[in-house]
């Protein structure tokens, strides 16, 4: 895959220093992808990329070759080379064959799991021009997610509504002892 890294070289490379680069024909839309790798924030992002350019990368990459997933000398892994490894890897971890592309979509299905109306970040992590392109691809896929959203709110809302309900205590007025309430409300018997 031809995902270039810039800024220091060397194994002990700032997070915050790595950017990738994309270039357009790799890319579903045509459109060159350059950002700075931001996972300073990620809970084992970072230690998984320190680990894979400390003792990984070095063991694969030529002095000078900058891609991530460096080829034979100054080259890129080829996309179809690279994505048939990962095939062959999940198929021995998982049990099933997923490709690179595949996993893409994973992604993004397991994203609008958890958050259903989260089509707009799907599209701009997949790279997709229009959001239509990514509601197509996914439509029906969450609204199991979307209900089962929908039913956490209700049930989020019915608890705050509950909760104060159940914790007060009803006060007596001045000089009157407190009513008891039993199953059927206050008792208003008189003991006669």
């Amino acid at each position: 895959m031809s995902l270039a890294l810039s800024g220091p070289t060397n194994a002990n490379r700032s997070i915050s220093e790595t950017y990738a680069h994309l270039p357009s024909d790799f890319t579903s839309s045509e459109k060159a992808v350059n950002a700075r790798l931001v996972l300073e924030q990620a809970q084992h992002g970072p230690v998984l990329v320190k680990v894979y350019l400390a003792r990984a990368r070095p063991l694969l990459a030529e002095d000078g070759n900058d891609y991530l997933f460096p080829g034979w000398g100054l080259h890129y892994k080829g996309p179809g080379v690279l994505s048939k490894q990962i095939a062959e890897t999940a198929k021995k971890v998982l049990g099933a064959r997923v490709t690179g592309h595949q996993f893409r979509h994973l992604i993004g299905y397991v994203y609008l799991k958890d958050n259903p109306n989260g089509h707009e970040v799907v599209r701009r992590f997949l790279g997709h021009k229009r959001i239509e392109t990514t509601i197509a691809f996914y439509a029906g896929m969450e609204q199991a997610a979307a209900i089962a959203h929908l039913d956490r709110f209700i049930e989020a809302r019915r608890q705050r509504i509950v909760r104060p309900q159940a914790n007060r205590t009803r006060k007596a007025p001045l000089g009157c002892a407190p009513q008891q309430e039993g199953p059927s409300g206050p008792d208003n018997s008189t003991g006669s």
